[in-house]
């Protein structure tokens, strides 16, 4: 069965992942991105793009260490939390302990993503849009659970969570 799809940038079937950020230790904050993309090889570069005046955005301008995780189908369940509300006003991480590992600077990661990448925000691009584009040093990565089912966009809109 054919998905219609309103818009052309849709089309291409994305990865889903969770950006983990921090405040300052131990409040954390971890939100759903799709725009993401490596754009170089060497040295190890990648590019995403974090919507403006939104707690992922405030936490990276004074903390630029984060953690990228490319998340599971099992992790569908998180999207409504970690995509939908804001971590300004709710703690996404609440309820969620028995899921998270963390590293030595108290960011967590999701237990059941494929994997992490650790990252460090070295230039930011704002191009005038709602989103700017973060450009990231990958320090270290660690596949997780490399076997797991990848959660993708169309993942997300069979369950209702996008319409195009």
């Amino acid at each position: 069965m054919a998905v219609s799809r309103k818009n052309p940038w849709n089309i291409v079937n994305f990865q889903v992942y969770a950006l983990s950020t921090l405040e300052k230790a131990p409040k954390a904050n971890m939100n759903i991105c799709t725009y993401v993309t490596k754009v170089s090889a060497n040295p190890k570069f990648m590019a995403i793009a974090i919507q403006k005046h939104t707690k992922t955005f405030e936490n990276l301008k004074t903390n630029p260490k984060c953690i990228l995780q490319y998340l599971s189908y099992e992790d569908i369940d998180l999207v409504r939390t970690l995509g939908y509300k804001s971590g300004r006003y709710f703690d996404k991480l609440k309820g969620l302990e028995d899921r998270l590992m963390y590293d030595e600077r108290a960011l967590p990661y999701l237990k059941t993503a494929i994997s992490a990448i650790w990252l460090e925000v070295f230039k930011w691009d704002d191009f005038g849009g709602d989103h700017v584009m973060a450009f990231f040093r990958i320090s270290k990565m660690k596949n997780l659970n490399p076997t797991k089912k990848p959660l993708t966009y169309e993942d997300l809109r069979q369950k209702g969570f996008r319409r195009t």
